[in-house]
């Protein structure tokens, strides 16, 4: 897999990746469970990484210089893209991508179940 970015754009996975792990620490240490099989901690914290990057690091801005050809000012565009994606939108992916984590269905094991109202039996006749 080929990674391509500009300026400070490898930073964005960077810090969703460790969003994540420092949600999922945090996430273990508050509910006290070593193994516990929940992503709810990850995907938050993904997003919090990501948005973090997105507004203070990675932000887009613009610099004023002087085209030396003509002598008059210029504005250049400073942007940080990730596969030539801006950072606002990789947090804007990250977002839905850690909130299907964090709302979607958890282990299958704490889902209770309750066969006699969910499958009702038929009769034949």
């Amino acid at each position: 897999m080929l990674l391509i970015w500009k300026r400070l754009g490898i930073l964005i996975p960077v810090f969703a990746i460790g969003g994540g792990i420092v949600g999922s620490i945090v996430e273990r240490t508050m509910t006290g469970e070593a193994h516990s099989k929940s992503t709810v901690g990850l995907g938050i914290g993904m997003i919090v990484g990501a948005w973090i990057c997105a507004l203070t690091v990675c932000k887009t801005r613009y610099e004023q210089g002087i085209d030396f050809a003509t002598g008059k000012p210029i504005s250049v565009k400073v942007d940080h893209t990730f596969w030539f994606i801006n950072a606002t939108v990789w947090a804007i992916i990250v977002t839905t991508f850690g909130l299907s984590m964090a709302v979607g269905p958890q282990s299958r094991s704490s889902v209770p179940r309750s066969t006699s109202a969910a499958h009702p039996t038929r009769s034949l006749r």
